[in-house]
């Protein structure tokens, strides 16, 4: 159990490091710890991770089982915030360069990402960050996660680069916020940005429940940027978008991304 660690082993709460073969983590629970950047100044800083980053070379398997990730953050903290476009990607969790990620029974919970000088463009996703790396999750759940900055929020979970052939099997994404102090750039409770845009990603058996997001221009639900997602046997209820909305609450795909449905309930007009 990591609580509050404030070691340099442990990187300020981080589980971090290069991985010099496969990794499995199960039972184990992630709490109020975080990734604070403070310096240098860098026009691309990026924390992540600030419950457990995990980093391989590409060729190693990651196993997470029945693990719990709570009040985790990511937090910048430049002195120029306004030429720093990031805050932190992967409050809960940040995972990247593996060959395989299984993920069974998972919990993330109150997980967030913030900027404490007014001026940051964009908070990163507020649970998990994935990026290269094959995963299969089943089972996990993100509730409760919020991301709040001057100018926009992340989603809550975002899949980047090659994650083709991922899939996420009886999940929950329910009462996760998105929101911020001036303009409505809020995002997705998931959003799928793949190397192609024939990538595929299956979403099945999932549940979208009574997230918020205030943005104009992202679903408070699912949002594809690019890939060919297919939705099947899965529930979108209660999803609220902002009142300027200018895309569905549930789910948006741009011009790089092809979403299919079957089987799904949508609940409303939007």
């Amino acid at each position: 159990r990591f609580v509050h660690v404030r070691t340099y082993v442990f990187v300020k709460g981080q589980v971090g490091g290069q991985a010099s073969g496969s990794l499995t983590i199960k039972d184990c629970d992630f709490v109020a710890n975080g990734h604070y950047w403070v310096s240098p100044n860098s026009s691309t800083a990026n924390p992540q991770g600030g419950g457990a980053l995990l980093t391989g070379a590409g060729t190693e398997d990651l196993v997470l089982e029945n693990c719990l990730f709570e009040e985790n953050t990511v937090t910048n903290n430049g002195s120029n915030p306004i030429t720093w476009p990031h805050c932190g990607e992967g409050a809960g969790a940040a995972i990247q360069n593996f060959a395989n990620v299984r993920m069974t029974g998972c919990r993330f919970v109150r997980n967030g990402g913030c900027s404490i000088q007014q001026g940051f463009r964009q908070a990163g996703s507020r649970a998990l960050f994935v990026k290269n790396a094959v995963t299969e999750m089943k089972g996990c759940e993100f509730r409760g996660n919020v991301g709040n900055t001057w100018q926009g929020s992340g989603p809550t979970v975002k899949f980047d680069g090659a994650c083709g052939g991922s899939s996420c099997e009886n999940c929950l994404w329910a009462g996760n916020l998105s929101s911020n102090g001036t303009n409505p750039l809020g995002a997705s409770a998931l959003q799928i940005g793949l190397a192609s845009s024939d990538d595929a990603f299956t979403i099945a058996n999932c549940t979208f429940a009574y997230n918020v997001c205030d943005s104009d221009t992202s679903p408070t639900a699912l949002k594809a940027t690019k890939g060919a997602v297919e939705v099947k046997n899965s529930i979108f209820f209660g999803n609220v978008s902002g009142g300027s909305a200018t895309v569905g609450s549930d789910i948006h795909a741009t011009a790089d991304a092809t979403v299919d449905c079957s089987y799904t309930l949508f609940d409303g007009t939007d």
